[in-house]
């Protein structure tokens, strides 16, 4: 697993081994891009990534029916647990609350996402 700090150390070279296509958007000035992948069954992963705010955003459609939107702030790493099939995870633990929550993505073969959030006491 490589754990990559979303300020300083992620780069679109990593971004791009790991999704393999060009960003749909970006705004390097802006710290932020958009990635947009298709799996075989035709579910469209898009992952929006903005390294300045440290905040991440997936839209998962089905063709071209939205299914789900996530929006996550506070972001401090990403990290790639295998870059072959594109399975990555991001956690974030906003200050001041007694949560934490992780978030696990799988490109391929097929797009997968999972996460949990959970009370830390």
């Amino acid at each position: 697993m490589k754990r990559v700090k979303l300020k300083t150390e992620l780069d679109e070279l990593t971004l791009l081994e790991l999704f393999w296509v060009e960003p749909k958007i970006s705004q390097p000035q802006d710290g932020y891009s958009c990635y947009e992948v298709t799996d075989e069954m035709g579910v469209v992963l898009k992952f929006g990534v903005d390294i300045i705010q440290e905040s991440v955003q997936i839209d998962l459609k089905l063709s071209d029916i939205p299914i789900v939107s996530f929006s996550y702030e506070q972001v401090e790493y990403l990290d790639i647990i295998d870059e072959s099939q594109g399975k990555f995870a991001f956690s974030f633990s906003p200050k001041q609350v007694n949560f934490d929550s992780n978030v696990q993505v799988q490109l391929r073969p097929k797009i997968q996402i999972s996460g949990a959030t959970l009370l830390t006491s």
